[in-house]
C-alpha cells in the first residue's frame, strides 16, 4: 500500500513545472521550465532536480526501495532550500506618500482604456515606475527571515514583473494597469447572453464543489494577476499593501514580513488566494480580534459587468459595492486588486495549551480571548466529546524566542515536523498534570500555516499511520486537493463531511452535541470570529447577533452510515435553528426561495447586481454554491 501512495505523490505532485502546474505523463514541461532558473531554490539546479524526480517516478514501479531512498533525499533537499523570509529589524523605506492619499475619486478615462481611482492614486506616488517597484522589491527580498538568502534578479525586459527567490511576485503598476485593461476589453467582447466566470485549473482550488457550471461560460484568464504591487504608509502611521487577487497567503505573508508586518487575518492554507478569501469569506485564529480577512481590506479594484473599472472603498460612491462584494463568489464583478491593511509583527509566536473536559468550557475560554491583552491568536481543537484543547498564541521577539523563556522552538515546515493537531494531541497528558509546563515557540510563518500540512487532519483518514508519520510532510493542502481531484475513487467526496458552520457563541455547545449525536465527526476545529456588525456582507453571518464561533467539521462520520445529501441537509437545518450560517466553499442544499428570503437578503443582492451590470453577465451566487442533483 505504501508504494501506491508514493507513486501517486510522485506522479501527480512532485513532477511540477516552474509555475506550479502539474506536468502529467505525456505532457512535458515547457522549454522555459527546464532552463536554468537563478530565482529557484538551489540557484540554477532546477533542471537537474526535476529530471531526477521524473526518473524516480519511473523507478517506483521497478525498485520501490531505491525510489523511496532517493525521494526522501530529494524532498529533504527541497525543504531545506526553501526557507521562510523574516527580518529582525524594520527595513528603511523610501516614503511613498507624503499626504496619505486616499483611494477615493472618480474613474480616470484615457484613450487607451479605463484605469481605476485605486491605480491612479498609487500611480501618483510613483509606484508605477519600474525603478521604484524594483527598488521596493529588492529591499523586500534583501530583508530576510532566519537563514534565507536573496538574489538580484531584476525585471524581464518589458514584462514589469519580478519573481523573487522567496516565491513573491512583484509587478510594476503600469503592467498591472495594462493587464486590467486587457481583462476589461475581454469582458466587453463577450457574446450577448454569455455568462462570465474565471478560468481555473483542475485541482487548483480548495473548494470541493463541482465546477461544471463554468463549461458553457466565457472563462476569463486571470492567471497573471498574481503579484504584489506596492506598500505605503498612511497618515495614521498604519500600512497597507496593494496586491492582485491571485497572490497566495504564503506570498502575502512573506512580502509583508520583509517589513516586519503581517496581514491581520491569514487563512491557514498556503495556497489560498487573496481573491478567494474575499470572494468567499475566511477567518483564522486572529479573527477573534480582527474579524474576517475582508475586514482588513480597505479597497477593491473591480471590473464590473459592462467592462468598467471602478474602485470601491468604505467611504466613496461605490461603498455599497465595497461592503457587498465579500462572500459573493465572483457573482458581482471581478476583483483585480485589493488594498490590505497590515499590522506590526514580532516574528515568533509563544504558544500555551489548556485542556478542557467539556465543550462549553472551551467555548467560554476562547470567547474571552479579547479580554486577555497579550493574546494574539486563539483557537480550539476537539478530539472527542470529553477532550478539548485551547491553543493560545502571543507574539514575541526573536530575542525572547531564542532565550527559551517561553519554551523550546518548534518547527512545522521541516520534513521531520509533526502535523500540528498531532503535536497538540500528544501534549494532553502534560496539560492535565502540569498546565504551566506546556508551552513552546513557533516562528510566525510556521504558525500561520500550521494546519496546511495534512489539511488539518484530513490526510489521516486516507493515509496509513506509518506513512503519515514518515512522509506526511509531502502532503500540503494544495497537493492533497490535486490528488483528490485526480483520484476521485480514492478520495470519495461522498464519504466525507467537509463544512464550516458559523454559530453564535451561546449556541455552540448545543450544535456540537447535535453534530456528535447525529454523525460523530472528530476532531473538530473551533475558531472565534469577531462580528463587526452593519454594514457587512450580504452572505456572511447575521450582523445583529454578536460574535460567532466557526465549528469546522472535516472528516468521515463514525456514528452511522453517512448519507451524504441527507446528512448535509440535516446539519444545515440544525445550524439554522441555532442562528448559524455556513461558509459556502463546500456543499449546500438550500431551496432557492429560502436562500434569498429567509437566510439572506436577496433583494439587496439583486439591486446591487442590477446597479453594477452583473445581471445576465455573472452567474448568481446561488447557482455557484448550491450542489446540483447528481453532482458532488
Amino acid at each position: 500500500m505504501i508504494y501506491i501512495y508514493i507513486y501517486i505523490y510522485l506522479y501527480i505532485v512532485i513532477i511540477e513545472d516552474a509555475t506550479g502546474e502539474i506536468v502529467f505523463k505525456g505532457n512535458p514541461p515547457p522549454p522555459e521550465a527546464l532552463q536554468t532558473r537563478p530565482d529557484m531554490p538551489g540557484g540554477g539546479a532546477f533542471e537537474n532536480k526535476t529530471l531526477r524526480l521524473m526518473k524516480d517516478a519511473t523507478r517506483v514501479l521497478v525498485s520501490p526501495a531505491v525510489a523511496i531512498v532517493r525521494l526522501s533525499t530529494a524532498a529533504i533537499n527541497k525543504v531545506s532550500n526553501t526557507q521562510p523570509v523574516r527580518t529582525t529589524s524594520a527595513v528603511p523605506l523610501v516614503p511613498l506618500s507624503a499626504g496619505g492619499d486616499t483611494l477615493d475619486g472618480a474613474q480616470i478615462r484615457s484613450v487607451s482604456g479605463t484605469i481605476s481611482a485605486m491605480s491612479a492614486a498609487w500611480q501618483s506616488l510613483n509606484i508605477g515606475s519600474a525603478e521604484m517597484i524594483s527598488k521596493t522589491s529588492r529591499e523586500s527580498s534583501g530583508a530576510r527571515m532566519s537563514g534565507a538568502g536573496g538574489t538580484e534578479e531584476g525585471f524581464a525586459p518589458g514584462a514589469g514583473r519580478e519573481v523573487k527567490s522567496d516565491g513573491v511576485v512583484w509587478k510594476n503598476l503600469d503592467a498591472h494597469v495594462a493587464d486590467v485593461r486587457k481583462l476589461a476589453r475581454q469582458m466587453q467582447s463577450r457574446n450577448p447572453g454569455q455568462m462570465v466566470t474565471t478560468k481555473r485549473g483542475k485541482g487548483h482550488s480548495h473548494c470541493p464543489r463541482d465546477f461544471s457550471y463554468k463549461d458553457a461560460t466565457m472563462q476569463l484568464d486571470v492567471h497573471d494577476f498574481d503579484a504584489v504591487i506596492g506598500l505605503r504608509q498612511l497618515d495614521d502611521a498604519g500600512w497597507e499593501m496593494l496586491v492582485e487577487p491571485r497572490v497566495t497567503m504564503e506570498q502575502l505573508v512573506r512580502a509583508a514580513a520583509a517589513y516586519n508586518l503581517r496581514p491581520p487575518v491569514v487563512p491557514e492554507f498556503r495556497k489560498i488566494t487573496v481573491g478567494g478569501s474575499i470572494a468567499g469569506i475566511a477567518g483564522e485564529s486572529s479573527s477573534f480580534k480582527h474579524g474576517f480577512f475582508h475586514d482588513a481590506c480597505t479597497g477593491y479594484e473591480i471590473v464590473t459587468g459592462d467592462g468598467s473599472v471602478v474602485t470601491a472603498t468604505p467611504n466613496n460612491e461605490y461603498a455599497d459595492l465595497f461592503f457587498g462584494m465579500p462572500g459573493t463568489y465572483g457573482s458581482m464583478g471581478v476583483v483585480t486588486a485589493a488594498t490590505i491593511r497590515l499590522v506590526p509583527t514580532e516574528g515568533y509566536v509563544a504558544m500555551s495549551y489548556t485542556h478542557f473536559d467539556r465543550v462549553q468550557d472551551l467555548v467560554s475560554y476562547i470567547a474571552d480571548g479579547e479580554m486577555r491583552p497579550t493574546t494574539d491568536f486563539v483557537e480550539g481543537i476537539g478530539y472527542s466529546p470529553s477532550s478539548f484543547v485551547a491553543c493560545e498564541g502571543m507574539e514575541i521577539s526573536k530575542d525572547s524566542a531564542e532565550a527559551g523563556v517561553y519554551g523550546k522552538m518548534r518547527r512545522f515546515n521541516r520534513f521531520y515536523s509533526p502535523w500540528f493537531y498531532r503535536n497538540v494531541q500528544k501534549k494532553r497528558g502534560d496539560m492535565v498534570r502540569d498546565p504551566s509546563s506546556v508551552s513552546e515557540v513557533i516562528p510566525l510563518e510556521d504558525y500561520l500555516f500550521r494546519h496546511d500540512r495534512g489539511s488539518f487532519w484530513m490526510a489521516s483518514y486516507k493515509m496509513p499511520s506509518f506513512v503519515g508519520r514518515s512522509l506526511g510532510f509531502l502532503l500540503p493542502s494544495h497537493r492533497m486537493y490535486k490528488m483528490a481531484t485526480a483520484l476521485p475513487q480514492v478520495f470519495k467526496k461522498s464519504e466525507i463531511l467537509l463544512q464550516d458552520f458559523m454559530i453564535p457563541f451561546p449556541n455552540v455547545a448545543e450544535f456540537v452535541n447535535r453534530l456528535n449525536n447525529h454523525l460523530g465527526v472528530w476532531p473538530l476545529w473551533f475558531c472565534p470570529l469577531k462580528n463587526y456588525g452593519a454594514p457587512g456582507p450580504i452572505f456572511g453571518v447575521p450582523l445583529n447577533l454578536g460574535d460567532y464561533c466557526n465549528v469546522g467539521a472535516y472528516g468521515i462520520p463514525r456514528r452511522k452510515v453517512f448519507e451524504f445529501e441527507q446528512d448535509n441537509k440535516r446539519m444545515e437545518m440544525e445550524m439554522l435553528q441555532l442562528d448559524g450560517r455556513k461558509v459556502h466553499y463546500s456543499h449546500a442544499y438550500y431551496p432557492v426561495d429560502f436562500f434569498y428570503t429567509t437566510i439572506y437578503d436577496g433583494d439587496k443582492y439583486g439591486l446591487l447586481r442590477d446597479k453594477y451590470k452583473a445581471e445576465g453577465v455573472f452567474p448568481h451566487v446561488y447557482d455557484k454554491i448550491i450542489t446540483k442533483p447528481g453532482k458532488i
